[in-house]
């Protein structure tokens, strides 16, 4: 007599095929339960939104100022961050990291410098930067004396000598043959 197995008296091959689908759907699912697991690992949060500053650059008759030179300071900045006015005295600041304290510097030839109070700005905030005013800057005139007062006086003396001396030259009677 022959054994035979379980899997032949219930349709081997039926069997076998269904282990085939039972273990390809296995594979399939741990694929896909692991990749997005990975995925994630993978994915870091986004950055926050970004801010920008507007504003408008007046003297202070209300006048635009084209071509002022606006400069963004703050820690969080690698440098200096600036833009030039347009004709219209317009700027913009954009993609400027909220969270941080930051001072606007403008300033123009001719005028002096004018800085905004802190600004701390929100994810996407648009802030427009009102105010700004620039006044005609003050003229310097430095005077360096090199003579001390001493020095002063003895030359007032030998210039009066001269005077003396060119009066007296100017009475004398000049003298003509004839």
């Amino acid at each position: 007599m022959k054994l035979r197995s379980f899997d032949e008296d219930c349709g081997g091959q039926d069997i076998k095929r269904d282990r085939n689908k039972f273990s390809l759907c296995l594979l399939i699912l741990c694929a896909s339960v692991i990749r997005p697991a990975v995925a994630q690992q993978m994915i870091s949060a986004p950055e926050p939104q970004t801010a920008t500053i507007i504003g408008t650059v007046l003297d202070v008759n209300q006048g635009t100022v084209p071509g002022a030179t606006v400069v963004l300071e703050g820690p969080a900045l690698p440098g200096l961050k600036h833009v030039e006015t347009n004709d219209n005295g317009f700027f913009e600041l954009d993609h400027v990291k909220p969270g941080t304290s930051y001072h606007v510097t403008v300033g123009a030839s001719g005028f002096a410098d004018w800085t905004s109070p802190e600004i701390t700005l929100r994810p996407g905030q648009f802030l427009e930067l009102t105010g700004i005013r620039l006044r005609i800057a003050a003229a310097v005139t430095t005077v360096n004396a090199a003579l001390s007062t001493e020095g002063v006086a003895r030359e007032q003396l030998n210039v009066e000598e001269k005077q003396r001396a060119l009066v007296q030259i100017a009475k004398t009677p000049l003298h003509t043959e004839e």
